[in-house]
């Protein structure tokens, strides 16, 4: 089974602003590459002058305490890749996203609880299982630490302890194991969860995905030309040289050395009538493989000299293939997996103490 780790944050706690400044220093220095994103956004300003409330329980769902930092930290995760991506994060989605985040919280605790009560496992096999996969994750950290002691420091360095990273990761393992059991039930029952009608239909919806022209990406240099003059097609002869001699050189680089013109890549071509492409660029296309130069190719008043990016090919396959037959049903029983998951949570999370009380209303 894999192992894996998600820390949990600390319990309540007052800190000194001066501390904060500290460790707001120390977070520049080391994050200075990343994205920075408006504090106000994220949390509200201390209201004290000297003190500000670090952290608290933001709900309690079975037995567990979901801390302020827990959530916090999930929702900074989100902003961080969302503001690094160049996109706008608005007051109103980062609400969003703690919302999110707390019903991911309780739906996670439904299925540690599945895995206690609806397994294949007996509790003494369960807890035999999960004892060993701690044991193994706690000797893989103090691996990394390089001693046991060193490893407990740095969890105290950060306001962590081993209790509370252990029962976080027995939370997870729970999960792991009920979401392992959901699925082996629906790959053992996928014949009667789909069907050959369901299976034709979602075939007809999704054609394009086994049948269509082959494609290709193509750069294109030109180099105008006049009845006088031979020196543009000569320089294109030259370019199309070099091109072949670096395919790693980008059309506008061919262009800026060869006196020529680059223009906007073409993405998707494709030799058939309802490609609004010119007919030599389709016709190159269809037969040139990825990386192949063109000759120059007098069109318009000028010479062109077309390069293959990427190319797809064409896809022929019948509903009938055993190979599209497999596709589908692995596509669909992965859609089953997913309701059969829903279900499972919307059926058992009432059975479970949840404060506040409306958390998936949120």
């Amino acid at each position: 089974m894999a192992r894996f780790f998600v820390p949990l944050a600390l319990g309540a706690a007052f800190v000194s602003c001066a501390e904060l400044r500290a460790q707001d220093t120390r977070s520049t220095t080391e994050s200075k590459n990343q994205p920075v994103v408006d504090a106000r956004i994220l949390e509200p300003q201390p209201s004290g002058p000297e003190r500000r409330f670090f952290d608290g329980v933001s709900a309690m769902i079975g037995d567990r305490a979901v801390l302020w930092s827990t959530i916090r930290d999930e929702v900074d995760a989100r902003v961080q890749g969302i503001v690094g991506a160049g996109r706008k994060v608005a007051p109103s989605d980062v609400d969003e996203f703690r919302s999110e985040a707390l019903r991911s919280q309780m739906f996670g605790e439904v299925l540690a609880q599945s895995a206690r009560t609806s397994t294949s496992l007996t509790p003494e096999e369960l807890k035999e299982l999960v004892q060993r996969e701690l044991q193994h994750f706690l000797d893989d950290e103090v691996i990394k630490h390089g001693s046991f002691n060193q490893y407990m420091r740095d969890l105290s360095a950060i306001g962590k302890t081993w209790v509370s990273v252990a029962e976080e990761h027995e939370n997870e393992l729970l999960q792991q194991l009920s979401l392992q059991d959901l699925y082996q039930r629906t790959r053992l029952q996928v014949s009667l969860l789909v069907t050959p009608r369901e299976m034709k239909r979602y075939y007809d919806e999704n054609k394009s995905k086994w049948i269509g022209a082959g494609s290709a990406d193509v750069q294109r240099v030109t180099f105008a030309s006049s009845a006088q003059d031979d020196s543009a097609q000569k320089q294109a002869a030259k370019a199309a040289a070099a091109w072949r001699a670096d395919p790693k050189k980008t059309s506008s680089q061919v262009a800026a050395e060869f006196a020529g013109t680059a223009l906007p890549d073409r993405k998707g071509v494709r030799n058939e009538a309802a490609d609004s492409n010119a007919p030599f660029v389709k016709a190159f296309a269809a037969k040139a493989a990825v990386g192949e130069v063109s000759e120059p190719i007098a069109f318009g008043g000028a010479f062109w000299v077309l390069r293959i990016e990427a190319k797809t090919q064409q896809r022929n396959q019948a509903f009938g293939d055993p190979a599209v037959q497999r596709e589908i049903v692995a596509r669909l029983a992965t859609q089953r997996q997913g309701e059969q998951r829903l279900r499972l949570i919307m059926r058992n999370h009432r059975n479970l103490y949840v404060f506040p009380t409306d958390i998936l209303d949120r």
